[in-house]
């Protein structure tokens, strides 16, 4: 269900995010000066009404079993994303490229779509980076520019 908190000048709005294997939550944050979306598997919640977003964190690829069983579904979603929310800047989440799988996972699990092709896709519409682990980075250097 959707929750709506607020915290000083921070709002919360909790959406329906990926069943994997329990109902997890995806989150549009704001604050007075800028705002993202975060659901970490890529299912957007259908009650989602469009609204202007600074950030949005999901992932650009998918992933999944055959037959197209995605229990990550980024790259099914980003164009949606993009167009119901206007972010200035996509932060590729979960996997944005750099992951291998070995033994019985290889054979099994498939991967659609990268962080490249993701990047070059929408190059026209917003920034795309695929954040490293401990690395910092400046969100308004994107938003300003």
């Amino acid at each position: 269900s959707n929750i709506k908190i607020s915290l000083g000048e921070i709002t919360i709005k909790s959406t329906e995010g990926a069943a994997v294997p329990n109902k997890e939550n995806g989150y549009i944050i704001k604050n007075s000066s800028s705002s993202f979306y975060i659901e970490p598997h890529g299912f957007l919640d259908p009650k989602i009404e469009p609204e202007n977003l600074d950030v949005v964190i999901s992932p650009v690829v998918n992933f999944g079993f055959p037959l197209g069983i995605n229990f990550i579904q980024g790259k099914s979603v980003l164009n949606t994303l993009i167009n119901l929310f206007k972010p200035k800047l996509v932060l590729a989440s979960t996997t944005g490229g750099d992951i291998s799988f070995k033994g019985l996972l290889n054979n099994i699990l498939n991967v659609d779509g990268s962080y490249e092709e993701a990047k070059y896709t929408y190059k026209d519409k917003v920034s795309i980076i695929d954040p490293k682990p401990g690395l910092r980075y400046e969100i308004n250097n994107f938003l300003n520019s």
